[in-house]
């Protein structure tokens, strides 16, 4: 059956493209049928599945996640906001699962420095929002020069803008810090 499919392929990392396509869409189908208010089940069968769909560090995995993320960039709304549960009230666990798969495929982008994915990130960044600033953060961590220039530019466009730069080390922050002008920053 499936759900035996899948409880095989969640105990491992996944192996092939089809393993981590099957691991991201079952996330995103718990998120879809779980109730909009206080499924915890859901959540907690959400994280047992996304485990080792966080372990695809590994290259073999860079084009399906640069895949998963140019969908998400196309697809996810730019308001999803995952909720937390409020005293006496409960959160959204759909939008909070969607989240969660998106952010772990994002996460992955960044941390195995996956190439491949940028044009997806760089697509979320111009989206906005959580994810987006998600994206920012996967992109310093890739550290494109290209993307430094970009990330200049957004800033001396709108200097409220939410980028982050860390990964583009010292040399990035020293030329970032030249070329901004510090009284328009907050």
């Amino acid at each position: 059956s499936e759900t035996e499919a899948l409880e095989e392929v969640s105990q491992s990392e996944p192996a092939s493209r089809e393993d981590v396509i099957a691991l991201y869409d079952a996330i995103k189908t718990i998120g879809k049928s779980a109730n909009v208010k206080g499924d915890r089940k859901a959540q907690v069968k959400a994280m047992k599945v996304g485990r080792p769909l966080q372990k695809c560090l590994d290259s073999k995995h860079h084009a399906v996640i640069a895949e998963l993320l140019e969908k998400e960039a196309r697809d996810l709304p730019r308001n999803l906001i995952p909720t937390i549960g409020h005293a006496g009230g409960s959160q959204d666990e759909r939008a909070t699962i969607r989240f969660a798969a998106v952010s772990t495929i994002i996460d992955i982008a960044g941390r195995s420095r996956n190439r491949l994915a940028l044009p997806g990130l760089r697509k979320l960044v111009d989206k906005g929002g959580l994810a987006g600033d998600l994206a920012s953060g996967a992109i310093s961590q890739i550290g494109e020069p290209q993307d430094l220039e970009d990330f200049i530019r957004r800033v001396k466009q709108d200097p409220k803008s939410q980028l982050n730069f860390s990964g583009f080390g010292a040399v990035g922050i020293e030329r970032i810090m030249r070329e901004v002008d510090q009284n328009k920053l907050n």
